[in-house]
């Protein structure tokens, strides 16, 4: 029979029966210490993932944390409202002198989880506006203004 070479050639009774001379133990060890080998590594990826993890977690807390979270308002709570002011050149009006809140105005109802209707304080039946809560800000009376008498231009 010719020998081809670079071929698979099939392997005779002979040549299938016949053991080789080879350790047994040997190899099991070499395949033991190849498992734990890997096993360790994939420990090691293991513990380096959950530390990245972990710290892409406490950065996502953070972020959600430090967001800016609209005010919880109820109704016939007293806001103002955030002024969208614009430098106008022909006016002479500089944007940085007016006002940054109008109001105060009384929240009617909350029409949705963010959207509040607003009246006016002294004319509850005059309806301001729709508003979302990112406009709006609690408004608070200050002590000193509490007490103050009105001037008389007269």
């Amino acid at each position: 029979m010719a020998e081809i070479t670079g071929r698979y050639q099939p392997q005779t009774n002979e040549q299938a029966t016949a053991q080789p001379n080879v350790d047994t133990a040997a190899i099991l060890a070499a395949l033991t210490s190849f498992k734990l080998e890997v096993r360790s590594e994939f420990q090691d990826q293991r513990k380096e993932r959950e530390t990245l993890n972990n710290k892409i977690d406490k950065k996502k807390a953070y972020v959600i944390d430090t967001t800016d979270k609209f005010p919880v308002l109820k109704p016939v709570e007293m806001v103002v409202i955030k002024a969208l002011n614009y430098s106008v050149k022909e006016k002479k009006l500089a944007a940085k002198l007016m006002a940054r809140f109008q109001g105060p105005y009384q929240i009617k109802h909350k029409l949705g989880a963010s959207v509040y209707l607003l009246t006016a304080k002294n004319e509850p039946d005059v309806v301001r506006g729709i508003f979302h809560a990112a406009l709006l800000k609690k408004y608070y009376v200050q002590e000193d203004q509490a007490n103050a008498l009105p001037i008389d231009p007269g």
